[in-house]
C-alpha cells in the first residue's frame, strides 16, 4: 500500500498528466480529445476536464514515452496504476480493462540515461533571442496554414518582445492612459518577494513604442482580461503547443526552441543594446531587484535591437534597484545603486 505522501503525488501526477494530454489532443484536433471526464483538481478543489484515464495512458504510450526518461515514465505509470486500482474498486472500470492498461504501460520503458545523453536544463532549452527573420518566417507560416492559436501566438510573441512580461504576468495586466498623455502598462511582478523583486507591481511606459507593438499589447490585454482562469490555461497551452510544433516544422535542427518566454529574453537584449537604458532601468522594467539577474541570465547585447525598449513608468522605483557587478560571484559584495 502506498504511503499517504505517495498517494498525494500519484493523484496529482495522474490528474495533471491527463489534463495535459487533453490539451495536446485538442490542439491537434485529435479524436482522443472527445474522451473527457471531470475530476477534482487536487490543488484547487475545483472540478476540471481531463482526458479519461484509458485514453490518457494510450496517449502517453503513443506520443510521450519515446521521449521520456525511464524514471519519468515509471512515476507516470505508477500514478496511473494507482488511479486504475481506485477506479476498479469503485467499479468505474472492469478488472480486465485495468489489467489490459497496466500491461500496456509495462510493455514500454522510456529512454535509458545512455539514450538520453547529456540533458540541458529547462532554461538552456529556451531560445534566448528571436530575430526579425524568424518572426517573419513564423508569421508567413501562419498565413499559409490554419491554426486555432496562430494569430494569438504571434501576437503574444510581439507583445512580450515589447514589454518583457513573463507569460503568467499577462493575467491582470492593465493599460492605463494617464492624464499626462502617457500610455502605461501596469502588471504584477509574478516572482515578487524581498529577494527577487522591488515590489508587487511594475509600470512600463509604452508611449513612444512602435504602433505595431502597442497594438499587440492592447490585443493581449483585451484577451486576458476577458478570460477565466480555466480559459487562460487553455489559451496558454494552446499557444505553447503550437509554438513547439512550429519549431519542429520551421527550425528542425535547432537544439533550443522559440517559446513564449523567448520574447522576454529578446526584450532584455533590446534593452542591453540601447545605450540610453541603464542596467537599473532594465532591471526595473523586467521586475528584478538586482541588475545581476538580467545581466547574467537573459538575452545578450549582440542579439538586441536598439530602439525597441519602453521607459520605466515610475522612476521612483529605481532607488530600490541593487546594482551588482555581473562578473562577481553570487556571494560578492553588493553596492547600493547610484539612484538610492
Amino acid at each position: 500500500m502506498p504511503q499517504e505522501s505517495s498517494k498525494k503525488i500519484y493523484i496529482e501526477k495522474a490528474f495533471f498528466n491527463a489534463r495535459r494530454c487533453l490539451k495536446e489532443a485538442r490542439e491537434r484536433l485529435h479524436p482522443s480529445a472527445e474522451h473527457v471526464i471531470q475530476l477534482t483538481n487536487p490543488k484547487t478543489g475545483i472540478k476540471e476536464d481531463i482526458m479519461d484515464i484509458e485514453h490518457a495512458i494510450k496517449w502517453c504510450v503513443s506520443f510521450h514515452v519515446k521521449e521520456w526518461s525511464q524514471s519519468t515514465w515509471r512515476l507516470v505509470r505508477s500514478s496511473y496504476s494507482y488511479m486504475l486500482n481506485g477506479f476498479e474498486k469503485r467499479e468505474i472500470i472492469s478488472t480486465e480493462k485495468k489489467e489490459e492498461l497496466i500491461e500496456l504501460m509495462q510493455s514500454t520503458k522510456g529512454l535509458s540515461k545512455k539514450q538520453i545523453g547529456p540533458r540541458k536544463n529547462t532554461s538552456a532549452r529556451r531560445k534566448k533571442s528571436v530575430s526579425l527573420a524568424d518572426i517573419r518566417k513564423i508569421e508567413s507560416h501562419f498565413e499559409t496554414h490554419t491554426y486555432k492559436w496562430g494569430e494569438s501566438t504571434i501576437n503574444w510573441l510581439w507583445a512580450s518582445i515589447g514589454t518583457g512580461l513573463r507569460p503568467k504576468e499577462w493575467k491582470g495586466a492593465k493599460l492605463e492612459e494617464r492624464d499626462d498623455g502617457r500610455l502605461v502598462l501596469v502588471c504584477r511582478n509574478s516572482k515578487h518577494n524581498e529577494v527577487r523583486s522591488f515590489g508587487a507591481c511594475r509600470e512600463i511606459d509604452l508611449t513612444d513604442m512602435p504602433e505595431n507593438i502597442i497594438r499587440c499589447v492592447r490585443v493581449q490585454e483585451k484577451i486576458f482580461n476577458g478570460l477565466s482562469e480555466k480559459d487562460v490555461e487553455e489559451f496558454y497551452w494552446g499557444c505553447v503547443n503550437l509554438l513547439t510544433r512550429v519549431n519542429e516544422i520551421l527550425f528542425p535542427r535547432r537544439e533550443s526552441n522559440i517559446n513564449l518566454y523567448t520574447g522576454r529574453h529578446q526584450f532584455s537584449s533590446n534593452a542591453k543594446a540601447n545605450p540610453n537604458v541603464s542596467s537599473e532601468e532594465r532591471a526595473a522594467l523586467m521586475g528584478h531587484k538586482s541588475t545581476r539577474t538580467s545581466s547574467e541570465r537573459y538575452g545578450r547585447t549582440k542579439s538586441g535591437n536598439n530602439g525597441l525598449t519602453p521607459q520605466v513608468g515610475d522612476p521612483k522605483v529605481l532607488a530600490k534597484i541593487v546594482s551588482v557587478d555581473a562578473k562577481q560571484p553570487s556571494f560578492g559584495k553588493i553596492k547600493p545603486s547610484n539612484n538610492s
